[in-house]
């Protein structure tokens, strides 16, 4: 939604459709987003009954549930897909800073995620600073280099 929002030069709905998206994309943040639309249901419904037990049953879905950590060591590429995408956003409404600050949040998402640095490199560009925006550069093309199989290396890349 977020990328038809922008394609069509609905920034503020493109905003809100990656916020959302990354709301999602969160496991601890969806979990809360679940229980509130629980309790927009009518008084009556089985919703709301199961939203009146929020604070019993929040805290053991979100301990149990298997979604990204970050804290942990563990990506969340669809997370930062969506940031990276937000950064794309702020470059078009001229908001280089906010723009970086989306890009870097992307990298550290997903440090696997290439276009999170080529957006990070742009933004960089975009807000004065070459010289970051060439270390930026570096980073992507050394990241490329690891990334790419040796065709000389048997059975490594199988």
């Amino acid at each position: 939604m977020g990328n038809a929002h922008l394609k069509n030069g609905d920034y503020r709905a493109a905003e809100q459709a990656y916020n959302d998206a990354v709301s999602i994309c969160d496991g601890r943040l969806s979990v809360g987003a679940f229980f509130d639309t629980l309790s927009g249901c009518p008084g009556s419904s089985a919703a709301q009954r199961l939203a009146g037990t929020r604070a019993d049953i929040e805290p053991l879905i979100r301990h149990f549930m298997l979604s990204p950590d970050l804290e942990n060591g563990q990506p969340n590429m669809p997370a930062a897909i969506c940031v990276a995408n937000k950064a794309v956003l702020h470059l078009k409404l001229g908001l280089t800073s906010e723009a970086c600050k989306d890009a870097r949040f992307a990298v550290r998402l997903c440090p696997e995620y290439i276009k999170g640095r080529h957006r990070l490199k742009q933004a960089l560009i975009a807000d004065g600073r070459a010289d970051e925006a060439d270390e930026c550069a570096r980073s992507i093309r050394r990241f490329e280099e690891l990334s790419t199989p040796d065709p000389g290396a048997s059975g490594l890349w199988l």
